[in-house]
């Protein structure tokens, strides 16, 4: 066993250094873990989860419930004890008596629920000196609880402890009061205390920490602390601390120095690194006004870019217990050169324009993308154009020339026809720009008449003052000159008419003819013809038809029959001056006896002064004019006669198919019948209707002969 004394003047002398221990130094410490548990296995878990820590020289459980007591010489073998409870310990007094002991000697001791709650220790260590929290002789067991805040960061209690979860039991002791002296480190999520600490236990100002919650992880038991989480590390940093192996953390000291350039170029990067300091975690700096710092700030390097002429740097290291005071270095700084362009800072340019870019303010200049100072050059796209300047202190400085190269625009030439016939007009269009100017003095979207055939090109202007060009070719034919044949026609009405073009290659007329064919014009009209030529050039010519009306023409006499002894008399016509033709006539006389007996056709003809003629006709019966009351004639009777225009016909001869006509003295056909194969004694009634009463001829007419009967209607 290790001496009591010993270890306690060890532990002493390491509070008094205040300083960090290695893990080699954790390696050499022993700790005694004294369980109140069944099954055993549960304090192995616990003893092997410390174990597996790596944190101690040995680990050492002891089961004061299955087991005994352990004495007070069992205890000061080793350097903490930690204690947890689930059942009575075999002899809770004397336990709790060596303990307080054990503490009075410089022992550190670890206490966990349930012993700081339902399952207590008897004896002096359950009195106000030795305790942290004060028992309220209750826990509680509320599910899936897991670390809250750290109240303590300097408390190395809680080093690398970042997890933790009590599982779907989270077992914790509903103590809320505490000895005076005591610190809570760390709470659990729902805000009650998780670790609790005091360094001034018993006459040596021993440490005690407790831990509310339940040892045994869930390897032996699933509703425990989730061995995935941080448990044995919170349980070995307890142990840790309590035998003073770790102490809290303290500021750290200052950096030792700081190294760097001491004269720069202002605009350049340069850098500053500070001496490393035991137990920083973090480095801060502060830079001058117009000081940059680029990279690095919390660490030992860090890259600055700065405008300052002069100025001091400084760094302090830090921890989670503060910071140290600053280390200072003091640098100068080369200004830079005033760099810049003779181009503006942003310039635009069309494709395929040539440019020049100069450096100013410098003694030499370096452009980006390959082109030289003050060498025209033509840029392929829009593209930042970086130049680098050095003066004689081979300080740099730079500065920037965007040129913008904007697209020429897509300009076209368009035309509303590409041929036209002399004397034709067309517009001539651009298009794919804002603004056009035409060769030839033409007027963009203006219509003229181009004389020639000629190719025009037009020049467009974009909103970027960029150009371009479109070219459009008119070709101009020659005139036609197109006639008609005839150049008038007269015609009578109903009569045909021919209208032919001239002087192209096809025609077409309007109103709709034929090209030289014949057609019948109705009313008298104008005939335009559009003669087209191959190349699509046409012209017109007119042609006047006159369509010409028929005289009405009437043939008059002033009676029908005439007896064949008759003198002659005058048959008018009208309009005068026409022709009569027929048996009997004579200029404009008829003459009966030259007439013969029977019934003739008169005929006069007219043709007016527009060679249209027309014609009107009289039937003229010669009669013997035998009397009224000879009523036959040879063979055929007629009876009654005078009648009211219904009488009989008697035929006593066989003249065969006969063709039976009444015919009133102007020669009209008022009534007609055929009879077949007549023989003699045939007689037939004859019925007319409304006619007018006065003298009409009968007339039978046969194969062989033709008799004609006067008939008087009253």
């Amino acid at each position: 066993m290790k001496k009591l004394y010993t270890a306690i003047r060890a532990k002493i002398v390491l509070a008094c250094l205040g300083i960090f221990l290695s893990t080699s130094s954790f390696a050499q410490t022993d700790v005694l873990v004294c369980g109140a548990c069944s099954p055993q296995s549960w304090l192995d878990d616990v003893v092997n989860k410390l174990i597996a820590t790596g944190s101690f020289n040995s680990v050492t459980g002891y089961n004061i419930y299955l087991t005994g007591t352990p004495t007070l010489a069992q205890l000061q073998a080793y350097d903490a004890v930690m204690v947890f409870t689930d059942y009575q310990a075999a002899d809770p007094t004397t336990f709790g008596d060596n303990l307080a002991m054990y503490i009075d000697g410089g022992g550190g001791v670890v206490n966990s629920t349930f012993a700081n709650a339902s399952v207590l220790l008897g004896g002096n260590f359950n009195t106000a000196t030795y305790q942290v929290s004060i028992p309220a002789f209750g826990q509680f067991g509320s599910p899936q609880l897991t670390l809250g805040s750290i109240l303590d960061p300097c408390s190395p209690i809680m080093d690398n402890v970042t997890t933790f979860n009590g599982g779907s039991s989270s077992y914790r002791s509903n103590a809320t009061t505490f000895v005076p002296g005591s610190v809570t480190v760390s709470n659990w999520s729902n805000g009650e205390w998780l670790v609790a600490t005091r360094t001034n236990v018993g006459p040596l100002n021993a440490r005690r920490c407790d831990l509310n919650f339940y040892p045994p992880s869930s390897d032996v038991r699933s509703d425990f602390w989730q061995s995935s989480t941080n448990g044995a590390t919170l349980m070995a940093n307890a142990l840790l601390w309590v035998a003073g192996v770790t102490n809290s953390a303290s500021t750290p000291t200052p950096p030792a120095s700081v190294t760097g350039a001491p004269v720069f170029c202002a605009g350049s990067v340069s850098s500053f690194t500070a001496a490393a300091v035991v137990g920083a975690t973090s480095y801060t700096w502060t830079v001058p006004v117009g000081m940059t710092i680029t990279s690095g700030q919390g660490t030992i390097t860090i890259n600055v870019n700065s405008t300052a002429q002069t100025g001091t740097v400084s760094v302090t290291a830090n921890n989670s217990c503060g910071s140290s005071t600053p280390t200072t270095y003091s640098f100068s700084v080369n200004p830079q050169p005033t760099v810049g362009s003779t181009a503006a800072p942003s310039m635009a340019i069309c494709n395929g324009s040539p440019i020049t870019l100069n450096g100013t303010g410098a003694v030499s200049y370096t452009w980006s993308g390959g082109i030289f100072d003050g060498v025209a050059f033509t840029p392929p796209s829009s593209t930042s154009y970086i130049v680098t300047g050095t003066d004689a202190n081979g300080c740099t400085n730079t500065a920037t020339a965007n040129v913008t190269v904007n697209p020429l625009p897509n300009v076209g030439a368009t035309t509303t026809a590409t041929s036209i016939c002399a004397g034709g007009s067309v517009t001539l269009n651009g298009t794919g720009a804002t603004s056009y100017t035409w060769s030839h003095s033409v007027i963009d979207n203006t219509p003229f008449n181009p004389t020639v055939t000629t190719t025009y090109t037009v020049t467009g202007t974009d909103a970027n003052g960029c150009t371009d060009q479109g070219v459009v070719t008119v070709n101009v034919f020659n005139s036609l000159n197109v006639g008609s044949n005839p150049p008038s026609a007269s015609v009578c009405n109903g009569g045909t008419v021919t209208l032919s073009g001239t002087g192209a290659s096809s025609y077409s007329w309007s109103p709709a003819i034929t090209n030289g064919q014949p057609f019948t014009p109705t009313v008298s009209g104008t005939y335009t013809v559009t003669g087209t030529a191959s190349n699509g050039c046409f012209d017109t010519a007119t042609v006047l038809v006159t369509v010409d009306s028929f005289p009405t023409v009437t043939a008059t006499a002033p009676v029908t029959i005439a007896c064949l002894n008759d003198a002659s008399f005058t048959i008018t016509g009208n309009p005068a001056g026409g022709l009569w033709t027929g048996p009997g006539v004579a200029s404009s006389t008829f003459n009966p006896a030259g007439a013969g007996i029977g019934s003739h056709m008169l005929i006069y003809g007219y043709m007016n002064a527009a060679g249209c003629a027309a014609q009107d006709t009289i039937f003229m019966t010669v009669d013997l004019c035998l009397g009224i009351t000879d009523n036959t004639s040879n063979n055929y009777n007629v009876y009654p006669n005078p009648n009211n225009g219904t009488f009989t016909l008697a035929i006593n001869s066989n003249p065969g198919d006969v063709v039976i006509e009444m015919v009133d003295l102007t020669g009209r056909v008022v009534y007609s019948a055929n009879e077949n194969n007549v023989q003699s004694g045939f007689t037939t009634q004859i019925v007319t209707e409304n006619l007018a009463a006065g003298a009409y001829m009968l007339r039978v007419t046969s194969a062989n002969d033709q008799q004609v009967i006067r008939i008087n209607v009253q």
